[in-house]
């Protein structure tokens, strides 16, 4: 026996069209299926970009977008490379 579990769409038509390759050829097989319908999550509420920074805490001057770029590149190679702190 095989248990198979999947997560499928059902359409507008309401059909749910299922194709599944399984390992018994040439044999009659008895197909048990449950339809459990899967509860929809909600997106987090809209909020501000500012509510979310205010988390960050920090207090140094702007930062430009090549600024930030390069602190990434300089964190990863760190990181991966092994070089030393510049």
């Amino acid at each position: 026996m095989q248990n198979i579990t999947l997560h499928s769409h059902v359409g507008a038509d309401g059909i749910l069209h299922l194709d599944i390759p399984v390992s018994v050829f040439h044999q009659k097989v008895e197909v048990m299926l449950t339809v459990k319908p899967i509860p929809v999550v909600k997106p987090f509420p809209m909020t501000r970009l500012e509510d979310g920074l205010g988390c960050v805490k920090y207090q140094g001057k702007t930062k430009s977008l090549a600024e930030m770029e390069q602190g990434i590149l300089k964190a990863a190679r760190q990181q991966w490379f092994n070089e030393e702190k510049i």
